[in-house]
This record gives structure tokens, sequence and C-alpha cells, in this order.
């Protein structure tokens, strides 16, 4: 057998400023060093890399949120659509979903946006044979709601039948009926 190590463990070693850094913010946080650097890994390796294939400009959230808040309904609106048009397939094949099935784009995009971005806690629930309620909670306002409906609404035309939404300050509900395969 060759040199390669079966061990699909990896070992690093991390400059001392670095390994201080972790140790102190482990310690702030009650976690380990080793859990908070798994942690890190993990969301570099299932978010961060693969959206950093596509052209991103990184923003600090108060501030994406501050120039939200300056765009009319209607702009948020047409943004949102367009965003969803232009991007959302190529950001499921990143993080290897299937645009063709929803249990997809539910895993593979809604759970790891809400787990990894911060723009939003996603939950669903079963409501029927074919219905779904999907909800999405965040802290961001009335316009982040409208950005999230409008975008998820052109998400969700492609699986749905039917959808009925709510768009709240703080959330936004879709309850859908998925097309019959």
């Amino acid at each position: 057998m060759s040199g390669y190590n079966q061990d699909p463990r990896i070992h690093v070693t991390l400059p001392d400023d670095v390994a201080e850094f972790l140790e102190a913010d482990a310690e702030r946080d009650g976690i380990s060093p080793d859990d908070l650097l798994d942690s890190i890994l993990t969301r570099a390796v299932k978010f961060d890399i693969p959206l950093s294939k596509i052209d991103m400009v990184e923003s600090p959230l108060p501030e994406f949120f501050s120039i939200l808040e300056c765009l009319s309904e209607q702009d948020i609106k047409e943004i949102a659509r367009n965003e969803a048009e232009r991007n959302f397939d190529r950001i499921l094949s990143l993080f290897s979903g299937n645009h063709d099935d929803f249990n997809s784009v539910i895993e593979k995009f809604y759970e790891r946006f809400s787990k990894y971005s911060g723009w939003f806690t996603f939950r669903y629930a079963i409501t029927g044979r074919k219905g779904l309620r999907l909800l999405f909670e965040h802290t961001h306002g009335i316009k982040w709601s409208i950005f999230l409906s409008e975008y998820n609404q052109v998400v969700l035309d492609r699986f749905c039948s039917k959808s009925n939404l709510q768009t709240l300050d703080n959330e936004v509900i879709f309850d859908v009926i998925l097309n019959q395969d």
C-alpha cells in the first residue's frame, strides 16, 4: 500500500496566535477549542467555500439592512425576483442539491442557509398528503420579510400547485401544496 494515510482525520498545527484566539473564544463560549474549530471548518466546507464560487459581495448585516431600508417595496421585490431567477439553481448546485427535488431544496438550501447565514431561522411542518408549512423567522423587519417572500415565491412556484403567503414584520409563512408527481 502506498504512503497514503487511511485515517479520515486531519491533524494540523496552528500558529500560536491562532491557537490562543481559538482557546480564548472557546472559553468565552463555554466549549472546547476542538469543538469551536470543528464548527468553523464545517461552516467553511458546507457554506462559505461553495458560495465563494459565485461572485458575492460580503457586507456586515447591519449595513446590508440599512441599504434595504432605503428601497421601496417594489424595488425589493424586483431585486428578490431577479436574484432568485438568476442565482438559485447555481447556489443549490454548489451545495450539491437537486433543483428538481423539493426535499433537496429544503435540506441543501433552506436548512443550510438557516444554520449558517444568519438571515433567518427555517422550520417546516407537513400539513397534509402534499401540504407543507414553511416558516422563515428573523429579526430584521418587514423589508427583509418582503425580500424573503418574493425570493421564495419564485423558488416555490417551481414545486407548488398552490401557495398561501403571510408576510409579517419578522416572519414569512408559506402554506403550500406540492405539485403532484
